[in-house]
């Protein structure tokens, strides 16, 4: 018989819906540069740096997400083309999932080994 440890899939759904909500907050940092820069106004290397990777990662999400809902049968394959793409050095996951640092943005927490699996920093590893 299939035995579910149910603490730890609480666990993986809130670190998911953390992950999701960062990429939410990423959005709409990248919505109010966009608002800068119609009003004409000049934006930073910086400003211009974060626009750009997170329209990368709105098209990672739209080009996961619409197969997921249309296609019967994909949340079974999904995973398996992400390991598999993975494997060719093609990431197909926004930032705020497959980053080396915490969905924050600090470094991991090395010294504890569920931090390191979830990719959690010592301000989260509560999470875990």
């Amino acid at each position: 018989m299939l035995k579910i440890d149910w603490k730890k899939q609480r666990k993986v759904a809130k670190i998911f819906a953390d992950r999701v909500s960062n990429e939410a907050v990423e959005t709409k940092n990248a919505a109010l540069i966009i608002a800068k820069f119609s009003r004409g106004e000049t934006l930073t290397e910086a400003e211009e740096k974060e626009l750009k990777e997170q329209f990368q990662d709105v098209l990672k999400i739209v080009g996961i997400g619409v197969p997921f809902a249309l296609i019967p049968g994909a949340s079974v394959f999904l995973p398996l083309i992400i390991y598999y793409t993975k494997k060719k050095g093609i990431n197909l996951l926004p930032s705020s999932f497959e980053s080396e640092k915490c969905y924050c943005g600090k470094p991991i927490d090395t010294t504890d080994p569920d931090c390191v699996e979830f990719k959690l920093c010592k301000d989260h590893s509560q999470d875990v």
